[in-house]
């Protein structure tokens, strides 16, 4: 009974609002994925992986970078090649969670 007369005043109110032309406020869905469904990758975990993707890779072998992350926001710093400098900050981005990535890297020629 409760339903019914919700749906009766819903619909009263609709059909009210448009013979006058007024507007309703309208509640937009909720979109947003719940909360325990987004990934959550915290400082050290990013730090740990660009780490591990700089070693793991042939072209950084002689470059000497440092990494540190804070808030999302990556600084790489050191001492590499051209190449290799740009290869780690190519590295650094393609870490899930990175917001930003800074460097302060010296090219050694």
């Amino acid at each position: 009974m409760k339903s019914l007369l919700t749906a009766s005043a819903l619909a009263t109110a609709l059909a009210t609002a448009l013979l006058l032309g007024t507007t309703l406020p309208v509640q937009a869905a909720d979109t947003t994925e719940p909360a325990a469904s987004k990934p959550i990758v915290d400082d050290q975990t990013i730090t740990s992986a660009i780490q591990a993707a700089l070693q793991g890779d042939q072209a950084l072998a002689g470059a000497q970078i440092q990494v540190e992350t804070t808030s999302g926001v990556v600084k790489l710093w050191g001492s590499a090649s051209q190449a290799a400098k740009a290869k780690a900050i190519d590295l650094a981005w393609r870490v899930q969670g990175v917001k930003e990535v800074r460097e302060a890297i010296q090219v050694q020629n």
